[in-house]
Parts: structure tokens; C-alpha cells; sequence
């Protein structure tokens, strides 16, 4: 009862404790760029400048009747086609009103430094329901969303650090096999909702995502197959091994 009881205390004590570490730290990380958010930049290098671009881009087109994913303001007189370059035009709908208040720079930063939270909390929700300490949990999440790969794409990929959705498709993945009982229309409606947003934050990671779940598939049914043969056996040898035994029995030599 004891131990049950510090567990429930530590898996309630988790959650402070993790929201306090990225509220600690999270901003540590880009302390230079938040002392003058409206005119520096999170990171280094070309691709700031054209993620800052596009969270300007996309609250500007649709308030002015044009055409969001193709832009003539780049590469004149021909254009380009947004939806071949990563310009993440989920991430400039979320942050249309921080572009329209204070501008695309602002958005550019707080889309990178809310990109790991959010990602963090998400992975938490996953790790949670496949695991019973909210501790680990919180450890896990904390890794997944300030690990070495997000914290290096956050000085230039918005799209890549914005890794929500792995985790959300996990997680109603996870349901669907081990809560059959809901209703399959409710979860093919959510698994289509997360593809669509991933395709339009990063069709990169959707590409893994697919991947990655295709992978799963094939190793759950190969496991299914081997286990289904191995209880075929057992069924099949069991009428034999009870005919041996009556057959080596003292009463049966008689």
C-alpha cells in the first residue's frame, strides 16, 4: 500500500515538475533571440528567413483573395509552388494571428519555442498510456521533445521541430488495436485529420510516419502468424501426447 501510495504521490508530483523544467528551460535555449523577439531570429543559416517569410505569407494571401500554396512574390515573374518547398502552411494559419499582431518574426520564434513544448506534452500523453509511472512518462517526453535532433532543427526547420503528430497517430493507433470497441468511423476520422495536417506542416514526416506504421503492420502480423502456428501445434500435439502417455502407463503395458 506504501509504495502504491508514493507512486500515485510521484505520478501527481510529474507534472509540475515537468511543466516547471521547460518552462525553466525551454526559453533558455533561444534567451538571445526573445531579448528582441520583433527583430532577431531563433537560429542561423538561409532557412530562418524563408520560414519567416511564409508565416507572412499565408494569413497575407488569404486576406487578399490569392492563391496560398502558388506565389509569384518569389522566383518573378514565374512563381513557385509552396506545396514543393517546406513551407509549412499549417504553421501560418496557427500563427496568423501572432503574424497580424506582432508581426512574422514574433510568430517565426514562438512557433520554434512552442514547437518543442507542445511536442514534449504530446510524447507524454503516448508514454503514458504504454507505461504506468507518469514519471517515465514525463522523462520520455521530455527526451523526445528536447532530444539533440529537435533542438538542431530548431535554429531553422519549424516543420521538422513541430513533431505533434507522430505521437497523436500513435496514440489513436494504439486505441484502435487495443480498444476495438470504439467506433471505426470515429477513429479512421481522426487518423485523417493527422495525416492531413501533417501533409500540410511536413510531408516529410508524414512520408516516415506511413513508414513507419506500414513497418508495424508487417511485424504485428508476421508475430500474429507465428503465435497462431505455434497454438495450431500445441492443439494438434496435444491428442498425441495423451495416447503416449496412456500407451507408457503401467495399466496399459497389463
Amino acid at each position: 500500500m506504501k509504495k502504491e501510495e508514493d507512486s500515485r504521490r510521484g505520478g501527481e508530483g510529474a507534472m509540475p515538475a515537468w511543466e516547471a523544467i521547460v518552462r525553466r528551460y525551454g526559453p533558455e535555449l533561444f534567451r538571445a533571440a526573445w531579448r528582441a523577439p520583433a527583430s532577431a531570429v531563433i537560429g542561423y543559416g538561409p532557412d530562418p528567413p524563408f520560414f519567416v517569410w511564409s508565416l507572412g505569407w499565408f494569413p497575407f494571401a488569404l486576406t487578399h483573395g490569392l492563391d496560398p500554396l502558388v506565389s509569384t512574390y518569389l522566383d518573378y515573374p514565374a512563381g513557385i509552388n509552396l506545396m514543393g518547398s517546406t513551407s509549412a502552411p499549417l504553421l501560418g494559419l496557427v500563427f496568423g494571428p501572432v503574424t497580424a499582431g506582432w508581426g512574422p518574426l514574433v510568430a517565426y520564434n514562438l512557433a520554434i519555442s512552442a514547437s518543442l513544448a507542445l511536442s514534449a506534452w504530446c510524447a507524454f500523453l503516448l508514454c503514458c498510456r504504454l507505461v504506468r509511472s507518469r514519471v517515465a512518462g514525463a522523462i520520455a517526453g521530455l527526451i523526445y521533445g528536447f532530444s539533440p535532433f529537435m533542438v538542431g532543427h530548431s535554429l531553422g526547420h519549424p516543420h521538422l521541430v513541430a513533431a505533434v503528430f507522430p505521437p497523436l497517430l500513435f496514440l489513436v493507433l494504439h486505441d484502435l488495436v487495443t480498444r476495438p470497441q470504439r467506433h471505426p468511423l470515429r477513429t479512421g476520422a481522426l487518423l485523417g485529420l493527422i495525416a492531413a495536417a501533417q501533409f500540410y506542416l511536413s510531408e516529410e514526416v508524414l512520408a516516415m510516419e506511413a513508414v513507419a506504421v506500414l513497418l508495424a503492420i508487417a511485424v504485428g502480423a508476421a508475430l500474429f502468424a507465428t503465435g497462431t502456428s505455434i497454438e495450431k501445434h500445441r492443439h494438434h500435439d496435444a491428442p498425441t501426447a495423451a495416447v503416449d502417455a496412456q500407451m507408457s502407463s503401467p495399466t496399459a503395458r497389463a
